[in-house]
């Protein structure tokens, strides 16, 4: 099993917080703790000093062609990783 983190959420993002990815990731990363089993992706701060980059447009929590195809290639690399070793 993988878990991947929230993503950032921007300033002035409508119907999010900034800030608010923080708190969930840390509250997810908190429970997570008690089962190192579980492979953690994440995509927060792989995303982090790509946001400018990949965001759609400022306040928007989602991302263009680049974003999505750079995290995309990350997760699948983090999942293939992840296959290899249990062989």
């Amino acid at each position: 099993m993988v878990f991947a983190t929230t993503t950032p959420v921007p300033p002035n993002a409508k119907g999010r917080f900034e800030g608010d990815s923080i708190k969930f990731n840390k509250a997810a990363l908190e429970v997570l703790a008690k089962h190192p089993e579980i492979v953690i992706n994440d995509l927060y701060a792989f995303t982090l000093p790509n946001i400018d980059e990949w965001a759609q447009e400022p306040g928007n929590v989602h991302y263009n062609e680049l974003g999505f195809s750079q995290q995309g290639k990350e997760v699948a690399r983090i999942i293939n990783e992840n296959l290899k070793s249990k062989k």
